[in-house]
């Protein structure tokens, strides 16, 4: 398994434009696992546009912005 602070470094090495076979041996973690957590992490990250339908229906469930 993956920990958390791994997937964030992860996803900044990618962000720089390392590949999975580096990152893992940076983290010493499997290319595949690598790969594997950044594609889940993925997969649960919120667009901007659903962020700000998210803000709004809170402030409208908690009756206006605080």
């Amino acid at each position: 398994m993956v920990s958390k602070a791994d997937v964030e470094r992860a996803k900044e090495l990618k962000a720089a434009g390392w590949t999975f076979r580096k990152i893992g041996k940076e983290l010493g973690i499997s290319d595949r696992a690598i790969a594997y957590a950044l594609k889940r992490e993925k997969r649960y990250e919120l667009s901007e546009d659903e962020k700000s339908a998210c803000d709004r229906f809170a402030e409208e469930l908690l009756g206006g912005a605080r």
